[in-house]
């Protein structure tokens, strides 16, 4: 673990020791005006860095350090290349220090702490406020070119057949178009993610977040099925707003698909609300239960339906009569066309 500090007003030897030992660097700054750039200095540093490795030849298993030269040849005009390292001074080589164990590195560097005292406490406040002015680190990720600039990367336990058919199922849907756009694809214990990348935002927008809910239900069947977690996030791969796209088979031909927030639970109570109401009788019907921020009830319907009042009316009713199921009114009633696209909608308070 490095250990990055800055150092208010005074330089603080506690914190200063500490960053060598650990391979890290304190920044000193004399007044709170100075406070964002050194921050800002530390992030740079922290996210354009190397570490270099290498496998002794000397055969001598003694725990003591060895000598590596390094030569870096930046091109001109490029920032100055600055190296950590705990190796020892030229000319000592007599008085290399032996290797430490883990438990005493541990117990010299509580040491340190406890030395630091309050200086510490000050440098935890000054991390928990920066963090956010810290990118976090790109993991290196491997990705599938779906055309010519399209790209999906995939890590965990995804493989590159799964982002190939992810791909291949946003191109379908019309999402993926050659425009350079990026997708992730993970599959792990937290189940089958999919995240979008979004200008800042656009994660706020329903209409924007019904869509991509629909864009995870069309696509779901690609990377394995039901459930499977959408998530926005922005350009540095921060993450803004997380959905669940799932499925809820009702008899053995309704279905109702729960976004958002929603459950199965939620989704299979809404279900058998419907059934108790003659809505649902085995016949195909598609409904979509959603939760974000206030509960969307969706109908898909044949053409037209939506300019009928008689009917509209009547869903009306049908939607009071099942908000106990869901937790109740007020609820967004939504017309659907067979593609999924909202036609009309209105709430039911």
């Amino acid at each position: 673990m490095r250990v990055y500090a800055i150092g208010l007003f005074t330089k603080a030897r506690c914190l200063e020791r500490m960053a060598e030992e650990t391979g890290g660097r304190m920044i000193t700054v004399h007044n709170l005006a100075e406070l964002p750039a050194a921050m800002e200095k530390l992030s740079l540093e922290i996210r354009n860095q190397y570490t270099l490795g290498y496998f002794s030849t000397n055969p001598s298993n003694d725990g003591r350090y060895r000598k590596v030269k390094v030569e870096v040849h930046p091109p001109a005009g490029a920032e100055p290349v600055l190296a950590r390292s705990r190796c020892t001074s030229p000319g000592a080589a007599d008085t290399s220090p032996p290797a430490l164990s883990m438990r005493e590195r541990t117990k010299n560097l509580a040491g340190t702490v406890v030395t630091c005292g309050l200086v510490l406490l000050l440098l935890a406040t000054i991390i928990a406020g920066g963090i956010q002015l810290v990118r976090r680190p790109r993991t290196q990720l491997t990705r599938v070119i779906i055309g010519s600039k399209d790209e999906v990367y995939y890590y965990h336990a995804a493989t590159k057949a799964d982002a190939g058919a992810l791909g291949e199922a946003l191109r379908k849907t019309g999402f993926f178009n050659d425009r350079g756009t990026t997708v992730l694809l993970s599959k792990g214990t937290a189940g089958t993610v999919v995240s979008f990348v979004l200008n800042d935002g656009g994660w706020d927008h329903p209409d924007a977040v019904y869509s991509f809910e629909e864009i995870g239900r069309r696509i779901a069947s690609s990377v394995g099925g039901f459930p499977i977690k959408v998530r926005l996030i922005d350009s540095r791969r921060l993450l803004h707003k997380e959905l669940v796209v799932g499925k809820a088979a009702i008899g053995t031909r309704d279905v109702i698909y729960y976004f958002g927030s929603a459950t199965e639970a939620s989704a299979r109570s809404l279900g058998q609300s419907l059934r108790s109401a003659e809505f649902l009788q085995d016949l195909g019907a598609s409904i979509v239960l959603s939760k974000d921020g206030g509960t969307a009830i969706s109908f898909v319907v044949g053409d037209g339906v939506w300019e009928r009042p008689e009917v509209v009316a009547a869903f009306q009713r049908l939607v009071r009569l099942a908000a106990p199921s869901v937790g109740g009114l007020p609820i967004q009633l939504r017309l659907l066309n067979e593609g999924m696209e909202p036609k009309k909608s209105l709430m039911v308070e």
